[in-house]
């Protein structure tokens, strides 16, 4: 228990007054097949930066080792939360990892500078080899289930891809993955030497093709689409993966649309503002007539745990400050990993729900870091 209460007092001091710039969300249209995000429970990891690898002038690679010795296992298309401390201030960031999952001893994510960004501005400009930082994850659901993958992805929108394409590539000798990426200019190519290597090693299995200086709307992705033709584009297994700016994502969308291309079979990860989460102080002991009854049930667990929470805080702090534990990585809304299902859906607010599926809404899944009680709430945890 006290390690519980240490981990919440940790989580609480990094929420207070902590705005995230932007929250990493995944959408999966329609679909219902999507893997399960991978759960993380109490605590973060700390490993070392052990090599900074200059990407572009605002982006940088950031090889991560665990000093334990203890690997990294990831699906592609994941993400780590990184913890990292900017001016006295704990903030929690979540970065894509870029490298195949095929390689365990590390892991790579890549940053690239935000305007006004604290965490992306203070990597960019002063991580180095040696520094430690906390990391949670991996978590996401942005994976891929078929063999023959399109990618569309705007600027620092590659980092998923790369990990996905040098994953799948290596993994499945059957592989067709086109990628369709845009940039403001050749100088600002993400992985630009790494991704000629692939296509030196994997053509014609790997098509990379460069949208450079226009804007990647419906009629710039239909074209390339068309440039593909049947090889990569048209095959019914085909997945579409997008990551990048959302107005790009919504014309990609609309020209995916336009070919008959089924919601299905379209995945996307995009940046939405996130809103800091409202974490009363500890000895701020809420008034009766402001809380309401939770009930936790856990598959194969019985009795049920039962305790009562505040209702003007996220049902996840108020769980575990309640020293109920529940799974979760990035308390950010953007991971899917607190998913769990309540039985009446009326008897909380959802304030962020772009990383669960119509079907599991429809279904009464919530996400529990994002959500607050309104009433008495039983929860089945799976």
């Amino acid at each position: 228990m006290s390690t519980l209460l240490r981990d919440v007092d940790r989580m609480r001091a990094e929420t207070i007054g902590a705005r995230p710039s932007a929250t990493r969300v995944v959408r999966v249209a329609k679909n219902d097949s999507a893997p399960t995000p991978t759960p993380m429970t109490l605590g973060a990891r700390v490993v070392v930066v052990a090599d900074v690898v200059r990407e572009t002038d605002d982006a940088v690679s950031l090889v991560l080792r665990d000093p334990s010795g203890a690997p990294f296992v990831f699906s592609p298309g994941q993400f780590l939360t990184l913890i990292v401390e900017v001016a006295g201030e704990r903030l929690r960031r979540s970065y894509s990892i870029s490298s195949s999952a095929d390689v365990t001893d590390t892991a790579t994510v890549t940053v690239k500078r935000v305007a006004g960004g604290k965490v992306s501005g203070h990597l960019v400009e002063r991580a180095q080899a040696g520094m430690h930082i906390e990391v949670l994850g991996p978590a996401g659901a942005f994976t891929p289930s078929s063999h023959a993958l399109v990618l569309f992805a705007g600027g620092s929108g590659i980092t998923p891809m790369m990990s996905i394409a040098r994953t799948t590539l290596a993994r499945d000798p059957e592989a067709r993955i086109a990628l369709i990426y845009g940039s403001r200019s050749a100088r600002d190519i993400i992985f630009k030497e790494a991704l000629d290597a692939l296509v030196r090693e994997h053509a014609p299995r790997l098509v990379v093709r460069h949208v450079l200086g226009e804007a990647l709307d419906r009629t710039v992705a239909a074209r390339e689409l068309d440039a593909l033709g049947g090889e990569h584009a048209g095959r019914p297994e085909t997945e579409y993966f997008m990551c990048g700016p959302e107005p790009m994502m919504q014309e990609v969308r609309l020209a995916l649309g336009a070919r008959g291309v089924p919601d299905a079979a379209v995945r996307e990860e995009k940046f939405t503002p996130a809103r800091p989460l409202r974490v009363a102080p500890a000895n701020d002991a809420p008034r009766a007539e402001n809380t309401v009854q939770l009930r936790v049930r856990r598959e194969g667990t019985d009795p049920a745990i039962e305790v009562r929470i505040p209702t003007n805080v996220p049902i996840l702090q108020a769980a575990l400050a309640a020293g109920v534990e529940l799974p979760y990585s990035c308390t950010e809304g953007g991971c899917g990993a607190c998913r769990v299902h309540v039985d009446d859906p009326s008897t909380i607010d959802m304030d962020v729900a772009n990383c669960l599926s119509s079907k599991e809404i429809r279904e009464g899944y919530i996400l529990t870091c994002v959500s607050r009680a309104r009433g008495n709430v039983e929860l089945q945890v799976e």
